[in-house]
């Protein structure tokens, strides 16, 4: 949370654009984070990157951790596995809806987005 904390402030005295990667876990993080985005000045444009589960997991099991990281364990596969059914936009701003199973071209999806 309080990594939270300081993400919010850097994005409320932001002068330019910012692009934010941020994993919003299904349920757990959903109101919390949609809440805090709200509160922004700024306009917000939501890019949800969808996949399949089974790639999402060798996503997740191939990456290189460190500490504090944990290899990943049953209990994380299966929450990303769940969190794959049940993920759903955030509702604040404008939202683009991508297919990363496969790279995705940047141009493409800046053409998406507003100007």
């Amino acid at each position: 949370m309080a990594a939270e904390a300081i993400l919010e402030d850097c994005l409320a005295s932001a002068a330019r654009t910012v692009v934010l990667d941020i994993w919003v876990q299904p349920g757990r993080d959903t109101d919390r984070i949609s809440e805090m985005l709200s509160r922004q000045s700024g306009s917000v444009v939501e890019v949800l990157c969808r996949v399949p589960s089974t790639i999402a997991v060798e996503r997740y099991r191939s990456r290189n951790r460190g500490a504090p990281h944990l290899p990943a364990d049953q209990e994380t596969l299966a929450r990303i596995r769940k969190s794959v059914e049940v993920l759903a936009p955030l509702g604040v701003g404008m939202l683009v809806e991508i297919d990363t199973a496969t790279p995705v071209d940047a141009r493409v999806l800046l053409a998406l987005l507003p100007s």
